[in-house]
């Protein structure tokens, strides 16, 4: 029966040293420990509480934190590995391959190594996909051994498949019911999911009322499932502290500590890094709002390249990668001009959808949503009506459906209350400086834009 192993460990070659993964001389696989100047560990009665002593001496004119880590992986190797662990390498490649193995033995000393070692039995070499490298990579490279049981389901789904690569996430399409629910055409609906799944991000963008964050929701639950998506909303005094990690105040004992804390990225990274096989999908509703350059920081590299990892501000011994399964979706108030324009460096990253009053598929929408509720098209001619005064003043304002969308029961008297504590205090804003405030609502009053009321029209 084949031991059923607990833990998966990453084996690489220290720097300077020959790889850890050796042959024997008697022709068995080992992972060794490929330091010269060990030998006191074979006489040791208690190798693991003598080590540290053992490696001060051997290795006095080297650093303290590479002591340190030569005696935890000595502490590995002897304590924490067991038989049954997987172990693995990265080799050449690009990609690079996976040699996926088990341990076999107990700890050894080999006096023509001069050093400690494992038996091993190499099971398979596979190709690394994207996921599996992404937590790989996520390791301390000081160490020879280090534990990757959080890879250990994908290491076992390798092992069981070794002939095919574990290819890429790739997003759903669209289901075939998100169409009409949000009165968009399914067509558009599978253009946002291509370039979704091709680039990894966007920007939906457009004036207020288009429902662009109602869309985002909607899309990213149907393609990635609830569970999996989470979305935040950027400010001005938005930081990398409150997007990525920061250290925040505690109370413990009484007193005031300060521990470094994930913000909502490194949550939803770690949670799309331990499910590689499913899509997540962060939402970051108004995203022009906070400043870009210094909410992001260093992530920005990694927005445009997906296979790297960098080092983090406040956790520079750990490398730091975004999954190829985690998704970002933007949306942006093109109206607001307290807000700043995007800079060079995130437009490259986005692209950007548009969902504007004056283009399909917005243009249609509100029509499209009365013709289903069964109340008329007087709503959707106003709006036209509007957005074409609008657009004499200048082609970049408009108003959206979603501030009609709503109280339809209420006939003309819903209308009338949503024109007067909605459609014109947003005129007001947009047209502040371009024209008085009276003008505004004389020439946007309700009463210009309607037909006179019917019968018909007040049921």
């Amino acid at each position: 029966m084949t031991t059923e192993p607990a833990n998966a460990w990453l084996v690489t070659p220290a720097a300077g040293q020959r790889s850890a993964p050796v042959t024997a001389p008697e022709g068995r696989s080992v992972i060794v420990l490929p330091y010269a100047r060990l030998g006191e560990l074979a006489k040791a009665q208690e190798p693991v509480a003598s080590a540290r002593a053992i490696v001060a001496r051997a290795y006095e004119n080297r650093e303290l934190r590479q002591r340190d880590a030569i005696v935890e992986d000595i502490e590995a190797l002897y304590e924490r590995m067991a038989v049954g662990d997987l172990v693995v390498e990265k080799r050449g490649g690009n990609p690079p391959e996976l040699r996926i193995g088990r341990i076999t033995g107990p700890v050894e000393f080999c006096s023509s190594q001069g050093a400690p070692q494992r038996a091993v039995k190499w099971v398979a070499t596979v190709p690394g996909s994207r996921a599996l490298l992404g937590q790989l990579n996520r390791t301390n490279n000081n160490r020879i051994f280090t534990n990757v049981s959080g890879a250990f389901e994908d290491l076992r789904v390798a092992l069981d498949d070794p002939g095919g690569e574990d290819g890429p996430v790739r997003l759903p399409d669209p289901h075939a019911e998100l169409a009409p629910a949000l009165n968009l055409p399914h067509d558009w609906l599978q253009e946002v999911r291509d370039l979704l799944e091709e680039r990894r991000q966007l920007i939906i963008q457009g004036p207020p009322g288009t429902g662009k964050t109602y869309v985002a929701k909607h899309l990213a639950t149907d393609l990635a499932g609830e569970g999996n998506v989470r979305l935040i909303q950027f400010h001005p005094s938005y930081t990398y502290e409150d997007f990525f990690e920061g250290f925040r105040p505690r109370m413990e004992d009484g007193a005031m500590r300060y521990e470094l804390t994930p913000g909502p990225l490194r949550t939803i990274a770690a949670q799309a890094a331990a499910a590689p096989h499913a899509p997540h999908i962060l939402i970051i509703d108004e995203i022009n709002r906070a400043d870009l350059a210094s909410v992001f920081g260093e992530l920005y590299y990694l927005l445009e390249y997906r296979d790297e990892a960098v080092a983090l501000q406040y956790s520079p011994e750990a490398e730091f990668m975004l999954p190829d399964n985690l998704y970002l979706i933007g949306t942006m108030n093109t109206t607001d001009r307290s807000i700043a324009l995007l800079d060079a460096a995130i437009r490259r990253r986005f692209p950007v959808v548009t969902m504007h009053p004056a283009s399909e598929p917005v243009r249609s929408l509100l029509r499209r949503f009365c013709q289903r509720a069964g109340t008329g098209h007087e709503r959707a001619d106003v709006l036209a009506a509007l957005n074409s005064r609008l657009a004499q003043i200048d082609p970049a304002l408009a108003i959206g459906p979603s501030y009609l969308m709503r109280n339809l029961e209420g006939g003309r008297a819903a209308l009338e209350r949503i024109w007067e504590h909605d459609i014109l205090p947003t005129l007001h804003e947009q047209l502040y400086g371009r024209m008085d405030p009276d003008d505004i609502s004389a020439e946007f009053a309700l009463a210009s834009l309607l037909p006179p009321e019917t019968d018909d029209e007040s049921r």
